[in-house]
């Protein structure tokens, strides 16, 4: 009984893992697609008198209403990461 369920489990486990490996590939795909966006509406808003947060929200509402306007299929934990994304290199290279 203890090997059919540590194998069950296993299974599961390798499942789970090629599932998010699939998401992360489509993700991350999606996010380079539409960098480009990210980085212009980020960089604009880096030098408003927003809070972060609020920096953050506005980025997200402008990058969601134009992909809207362009017919664009996302998923809101896409443009998060996008988002994430784009604000961590441009830290990295000093931009914001």
């Amino acid at each position: 009984m203890n090997r059919v369920l540590s194998a069950i489990l296993t299974g599961l486990k390798a499942v789970g893992r090629a599932f998010a490996n699939l998401l992360k590939s489509e993700a991350m795909k999606w996010a380079a697609e539409h960098k480009q966006l990210a980085v212009d509406i980020i960089l604009e808003l880096a030098t408003s008198a927003l809070s972060g947060p609020e920096k953050r929200a506005e980025a997200f509402k402008r990058i969601k209403t134009i992909l809207l306007s362009e017919g664009v299929g996302f998923k809101d934990h896409f443009v998060n990461l996008l988002i994430e994304l784009v604000v961590a290199e441009l830290k990295d290279k000093g931009e914001i």
